[in-house]
């Protein structure tokens, strides 16, 4: 019999469901549950039997599509990604249902696991399927003066490979080289969300006139070496003696006398005759202006507002 023959017979089906759980690295991360007693193969993965149960399927009315509640044991590892901060990876979730006689196997829903809370002995998982991301806008670009792209993007063109920033070329401009790497930074100190090292005081940039660049790394990156999870970098300060960079959020496992990287930030500004060296970010900075993605010289009055 089909699948179909003994989804809609009386007495015919026997389902089981598979939950198919990966993060977005590559390769990804994968967890894989069974809603039966049994262990079942599928595609060489294996799914071992799971307490898990889910929400009733329903067609959406609307374009994000209907969610989906996952319910598992608390100490779930799927879970537990959200025990502190949300994982910086996706999760996705991709559902299978089929019967234990029979070897048709459909995929009934698809999409991301989007939250978790915890009620008594239980995990929360809140999904939302494939269609919800359609909700996202599709055009990004504005016509502004500041950058429209992505720090270290493909459209911005400046890889992060090297990664601290450690070179100097004929212009006094810095550069990231790898052959000029100068290594992780040593952790001195950790306090909240401040990380100490000796390595981010040594980000003084001399131009003419002489000014001191203490925000290298504001709006960039810091990577557990361990791990290999970012955190967004709230604020650098360079300042005497042992610099420190502020995170958004602090990392998991990273202590005193551990090592990171650090990334430079930007704050999507090109170049301005009147303004400071923290605002000559592309230029000076990156020396990269041939890819910049905004219109630095575009008006500060709207004639079709204000009028000529």
């Amino acid at each position: 019999m089909s699948y179909d023959e003994k989804e809609i017979g009386a007495y015919t089906g026997n389902p089981v469901e598979l939950y198919k759980f990966e993060n977005s690295n590559d390769p990804p991360d994968e967890w894989w549950y069974a809603s039966g007693d049994d262990t079942v193969l599928l595609y060489s993965d294996t799914y071992v039997p799971m307490m898990i149960s889910r929400s009733q399927l329903r067609l959406a009315t609307d374009i994000r599509g209907d969610s989906l509640t996952v319910r598992v044991a608390r100490d779930n590892p799927v879970a537990l990604l959200w025990l502190n901060y949300p994982p910086q990876d996706s999760i996705w979730l991709t559902i299978y249902r089929k019967h234990r006689d029979d070897a048709e196997t459909l995929v009934v829903w698809k999409g991301r696991v989007r939250g978790v809370s915890w009620s008594g002995a239980e995990a929360v998982l809140e999904c939302e399927p494939l269609v919800g991301l359609l909700k996202r806008p599709c055009l990004r670009a504005t016509f502004q003066l500041v950058c429209n792209h992505q720090l270290y993007d493909d459209r911005c063109g400046y890889g992060w490979e090297g990664g601290m920033i450690n070179g100097q070329d004929s212009n006094g401009v810095y550069f990231k080289n790898p052959v000029d790497h100068p290594g992780p930074a040593t952790i001195t100190d950790i306090v909240g969300n401040k990380y100490y090292s000796a390595a981010f005081s040594a980000y003084a940039i001399e131009f003419d006139p002489p000014a001191d660049y203490l925000y290298f790394f504001t709006a960039g990156y810091a990577v557990d070496l361990v791990t290999g999870e970012r955190r967004f970098i709230k604020f650098h300060d360079g300042g005497v003696g042992d610099g420190y960079i502020e995170l958004y959020q602090p990392f998991s496992g990273v202590e005193i006398d551990d090592e990171i990287d650090v990334y430079a930030g930007c704050n999507h500004i090109a170049n301005s005759a009147t303004a400071g060296i923290e605002e000559n970010t592309c230029k000076f900075k990156f020396n990269n202006v041939v890819n910049f993605g905004g219109f630095p010289a575009m008006p500060v009055v709207n004639p079709f507002t204000r009028g000529i």
